[in-house]
């Protein structure tokens, strides 16, 4: 299954959609604003 990345501001929004989709089989990260997401897909390669 592909993995995923929520980013969105708030935390309890993200935290319910990551474990919906773990539950179904995805690898899934979060992140809380467009820099932490930038800052985790650079650190990713």
């Amino acid at each position: 299954m592909p993995d995923i990345m929520i980013i969105d501001d708030d935390a309890h929004i993200s935290e319910m959609l990551s474990e919906s989709l773990k539950n179904e089989g995805y690898t899934v990260s979060a992140a809380y604003s467009g820099t932490a997401c930038k800052n985790s897909c650079s650190a990713e390669k």
